[in-house]
């Protein structure tokens, strides 16, 4: 029997540099502390609006595919000259003597064009190289920092070596999950489409969602559950394969996981009595989180050594961007749990009121930590409290790194510290590293100011 058609994931788009990209999510953080102010009714609507956050934040890291750049006055074919003998020679021939006149006025005069800026920038597995630098602003700006061949177009000839290369039987589970949800996200496509993009094809990412919800079947990975339920929870009419994985393989699998029960709380139809044991559940238990920011580094461990490494950043972008978009209508079924209606029952309260205390003491993100501020903001938290969660998410939001700091962001060194972030972000959570890093920082001597 045929499956039903699948829905049609919305693209992910292609990504700019890294820091920007975490710079939306600190959007998404003020995003989910008004939502958190709305009624339950309003959910659908906020959950619409905070998906746009998230492409408009995409968007700001270059995540949308960048205006494809105009091409330089010299790749423009001249306009056919008049020939001598022809009617338009004299006329010709006095309009470019009297253009090269006002360009040669105009030059003395410090009127002229100037030339392109140029920049130098040291590529990973290639070199320094001499380019025009990108126009920050006008018609031709774009978030493309490096030429078509080195930017766009070597992207598009690389995903296809990076999942294959993440499909190999010899790799783990969760390698190869990734490489579906890469495909089901429409990636591939936002990466080789121009602007406007179409849609990504549905028979393409309706293959990868069936194939990664029959692995997860198969696997113990509770990292492979979660991706699937949420890529399969994109899809309007439920697959044979989908259908057959639910929110219990995942609590089975993470089960001193808080997410892991918050999914089970949110599975519709379910029982008031078994949604009040899930909600416990989750206030209960050991973790949160345990399952984010992982796809990132799934690619990275199965990065092609043929490749360029100044490439590979870009790629552990787009991955997080991924992520960040399965992770968000968790989030958002989550607070409407405890919505201000379902507050007014002492049980529910009690439970949204341990589950909030679970995220403040045991999330990993900026993103859950907002959360955890909008639901104490819900249950009247001291605002004491309040002021210090928020300015505390503030610090640590500072202490991201900033590629814009580095002179040099495709330099091999650059790529490691990229590839590092991401490391211990999935190893110990982007709140645990931050504060690391924070911590550094505070301890870090300031260099003196300069005196004349």
């Amino acid at each position: 029997m045929r499956d039903p058609p699948d829905a049609t994931p919305s693209p992910v788009p292609r990504r700019r540099l890294w820091p920007v990209l975490l710079l939306g999510a600190g959007v998404l953080v003020v995003g989910l502390n008004v939502y958190q102010q709305r009624q339950a009714a309003k959910l659908a609507t906020s959950a619409t609006a905070s998906a746009g956050v998230l492409q408009v934040s995409a968007s700001a890291s270059g995540s949308a595919p960048a205006p494809w750049p105009a091409p330089a006055a010299s790749s423009v074919a001249p306009a056919a000259e008049p020939t001598w003998g022809q009617a338009g020679e004299a006329a010709a021939r006095v309009s470019r003597a009297a253009s090269a006149a006002l360009a040669t006025a105009r030059s003395v005069t410090g009127l002229g064009p100037q030339p392109a800026a140029e920049t130098v920038l040291d590529l990973c597995g290639i070199g320094r190289l001499t380019m025009r630098a990108p126009a920050a602003t006008g018609p031709d700006a774009t978030w493309e920092t490096l030429p078509l061949p080195l930017g766009v177009y070597a992207r598009q000839q690389a995903w296809p070596q990076v999942l294959a290369a993440m499909d190999d039987t010899a790799q783990p589970d969760r390698v190869r999950a990734a490489a579906q949800v890469l495909r089901a996200s429409g990636m591939l496509h936002a990466e080789a489409t121009p602007v406007p993009a179409a849609p990504a094809p549905v028979a393409e990412t309706a293959a990868a969602t069936r194939a990664l919800a029959r692995l997860a079947r198969r696997s113990d990975d509770a990292t492979v559950m979660s991706w699937a339920l949420a890529v399969c929870s994109r899809q309007t009419q439920a697959s044979a394969d989908c259908k057959r994985i639910s929110a219990r393989d995942l609590s089975r699998l993470a089960p001193d996981d808080a997410q892991s029960w918050l999914a089970v709380a949110a599975m519709p139809g379910l029982p008031n009595a078994e949604q009040e044991l899930a909600l416990q559940k989750a206030g209960q238990a050991a973790r949160f989180g345990g399952q984010d920011q992982q796809l990132p580094l799934a690619l990275d461990s199965a990065w092609p050594t043929e490749l360029p490494g100044y490439l590979r950043p870009e790629f552990l972008v787009a991955a997080l961007g991924v992520e960040l978009g399965l992770g968000l209508p968790f989030l958002q079924t989550t607070a409407a749990m405890c919505g201000r209606d379902a507050l007014q029952t002492d049980g529910r309260r009690a439970s949204c009121e341990a589950m909030a205390r679970q995220m403040q003491a045991h999330g990993r993100t900026l993103l859950t930590a907002g959360l955890a501020h909008g639901l104490g903001q819900r249950l009247g938290w001291p605002e004491a409290e309040l002021a210090a969660m928020a300015e505390e998410s503030k610090s640590l939001f500072q202490a991201v790194p900033q590629t814009a700091e580095v002179d040099q962001p495709y330099a091999c060194d650059a790529v490691e510290d990229t590839r590092q972030w991401f490391q211990a972000i999935a190893r110990d959570g982007e709140l645990a590293e931050l504060r690391r890093r924070r911590a550094i920082s505070n301890t870090t001597p300031k260099p003196a100011p300069n005196r004349p």
